[in-house]
């Protein structure tokens, strides 16, 4: 996630700008190129296009990944003890395993996805 950081931060700009423009109805938004030239210029590589969410990126990757991997095999084992799904070998079973963690996880962390984005876009 953090190696692509500015990546994401030009995508969450361009989103910014062309809801922009297209709220006012007036002229096409800025080129991802432009908007990239335009950060450069006013706060040079790293505090233009890298950093900005980089900290809320990081969080977010290794709570939600911790999360998902750490929760897996107890909710797998959850799930082979009720019988449901079969034995822990199913495919069934790992599916609902990691579908389970990883709704769960994705409502728990969806606030720092926000916050992510959000200074991302500022």
């Amino acid at each position: 996630d953090t190696i692509f950081n500015p990546l994401e931060v030009l995508k969450v700009r361009k989103q910014i700008a062309m809801s922009a423009s297209s709220a006012g109805g007036g002229a096409p938004s800025a080129t991802s190129m432009a908007l990239a030239r335009a950060a450069i210029a006013e706060k040079g590589v790293a505090r233009g296009l890298w950093l900005p969410g980089l900290e809320a990126t990081m969080y977010r990757a290794f709570s939600y990944t911790g999360f998902r991997i750490g929760l897996y095999p107890t909710v797998r084992n959850a799930i082979v003890d009720s019988g449901t799904f079969g034995d822990a070998d199913s495919v069934t079973c790992r599916i609902a395993a990691g579908a389970t963690t990883g709704a769960v996880g994705s409502a728990i962390f969806n606030p720092i996805d926000v916050v992510r984005i959000r200074m991302q876009g500022a």
